[in-house]
């Protein structure tokens, strides 16, 4: 019906948009009931898509699996699919969850490890060295009288520095995940555009072996 043009149309916006969540709230509202067996083939790869972003994996893998069982492949390609969809969602090849608070709980008591947490482990062994330089400077300064310039310039420093990588950390954390979610879907996207690539080449062939 119109309705579900409407919403798969909104749906696919607001996951161009970002709005992953409000994506698969439209993608919800949609009337299975009253599709067609065509577009409820042409829905499933976006629904597969909104499912990964908001990392629903088990869903995405069931409704990928289902979507194939319905394609004019052969067995054969269904079968090869359909372990190809098995191996991608595994848990080793799911994006990694990264979470902002690991990260700064992480540099909060060691600094530098809440980036190395983020993947970035030479960045978190340069903020390690700079907080331990600091506070070696503030503690030299101060043990040999030179109290303002260990405050200012050893202890200031660590402040900036400690507390700047604990937000550093956070922030990396949020990034790498949402790179991660988008390699995924990436690479689920590129499957999704060979099996529906073979399925328009072997489907003239099924059609031709039907009339013969």
């Amino acid at each position: 019906s119109w309705k579900n043009i409407l919403l798969y149309e909104k749906a696919f916006n607001l996951l161009l948009s970002g709005s992953e969540q409000e994506a698969l709230m439209h993608m919800g509202m949609i009337r299975k009931e009253r599709l067609s067996d065509t577009r409820a083939r042409q829905i499933a790869p976006l629904k597969i898509l909104i499912l990964n972003q908001n990392r629903h994996w088990q869903e995405a893998e069931k409704t990928c699996a289902q979507w194939i069982k319905t394609l004019p492949l052969s067995g054969q390609q269904q079968e090869a699919w359909s372990d190809s969809i098995t191996r991608l969602y595994q848990k080793d090849n799911l994006p990694k969850a990264y979470s902002e608070e690991a990260a700064r709980n992480w540099s909060r008591f060691i600094p530098g490890s809440g980036q190395m947490y983020a993947g970035h482990p030479w960045e978190g062994a340069m903020s390690f060295l700079l907080n331990g330089a600091a506070a070696a400077l503030g503690v030299h300064q101060i043990y040999y009288g030179f109290y303002f310039t260990g405050y200012v310039a050893g202890f200031g420093i660590l402040y900036k520095t400690y507390f700047g990588g604990m937000e550093r950390a956070g922030n990396l954390a949020n990034i790498e995940r949402e790179n991660e979610r988008v390699r995924f879907n990436r690479t689920c996207a590129s499957m999704i555009r060979k099996i529906l690539l073979q399925t328009s080449t072997s489907h003239p062939k099924t059609e031709a072996a039907t009339k013969k």
